[in-house]
């Protein structure tokens, strides 16, 4: 089995033993002493979670605390994957907490975060709530400036309705198992569902934690036309509604990243880095 079914198969099953069971019994819970901090940053990977929790000491290993469950899920292999459920956020957890018991607490978090006007929302995109948590979590890691994120979303949803690949670079290296510096040419043709350069639509799941605002972005699209977006270096995207456009604002871009920057005026120096 090629390893990103593999990982798939072992999201699916967590995500199947933490929403399918009730919170974990409050009695059961060690006392305050014995419970230790944990945070869960935004936009980390199920891995990157599981490496925290390891390293806290929460689980004794991260590839034991998958195989167990794979083993004890008796759920079958779906896109539904425990990607992108796990809400971002810092937990107080007890020591030698069951690895079923933590997977409740972190996707109830996420379920008690969804608010009810989204249920709604949801019916007006035509779209399910695994579409929309899938699509935040692309916006999720595609944007470093906030105020953007509205506006990658109305990209997306453009190029959705019109049948167009997605071509979101983010999910390039999610398909790759591993931190790309930048993604090239080769490492598009990757044969993955993932792959959104190779398959029109939404990839079979998130590929990392969105937070709130990635959530509402995804949900509420900028009302504009625009077709593509090109990152400057400062992180700000050039959003284009054209082919042509889009291309000038791609060769802007490389020209302002191989201009030197500007010397300090005369009489002054640049302050130290600390």
């Amino acid at each position: 089995m090629k390893a990103c079914a593999v990982r798939r198969a072992l999201c699916a099953g967590l995500l199947g033993l933490a929403v399918a069971c009730s919170k974990p019994d409050p009695d059961n819970y060690q006392s305050v002493a014995d419970r230790i901090m944990v945070v869960i940053p935004r936009g980390a990977t199920y891995y990157q979670a599981l490496d925290s929790l390891e390293s806290h000491g929460v689980i004794q290993s991260r590839d034991w605390f998958s195989l167990y469950a794979r083993l004890r899920g008796g759920i079958k292999p779906t896109p539904a994957g425990v990607d992108g459920y796990m809400y971002p956020t810092t937990y107080v957890v007890p020591m030698r907490m069951r690895a079923r018991d933590l997977m409740k607490v972190m996707t109830h978090e996420f379920i008690a975060r969804w608010q009810p006007e989204w249920d709604a929302r949801l019916g007006e995109l035509h779209m399910t709530r695994h579409e929309i948590v899938t699509l935040a979590s692309i916006i999720e890691a595609e944007v470093r400036y906030r105020p953007d994120r509205p506006y990658v979303s109305a990209v997306y949803h453009n190029r959705l309705k019109r049948g167009m690949a997605l071509q979101a670079d983010p999910t390039i290296v999610y398909a790759h198992g591993r931190r790309l510096r930048r993604v090239w040419e080769r490492q598009l043709q990757i044969r993955s569902p993932y792959n959104t350069y190779l398959y029109p639509g939404l990839p079979p799941g998130p590929i990392t934690q969105p937070s709130d605002s990635s959530i509402i972005a995804a949900l509420y699209p900028a009302p504009i036309g625009y077709l593509y977006f090109v990152a400057q270096p400062d992180g700000k995207h050039i959003f284009s509604a054209s082919y042509a456009d889009h291309l000038a604002a791609i060769k802007r871009v490389r020209e302002r990243r191989v201009t030197p920057a500007p010397p300090p005026p005369a009489g002054r120096r640049s302050a130290p880095r600390q």
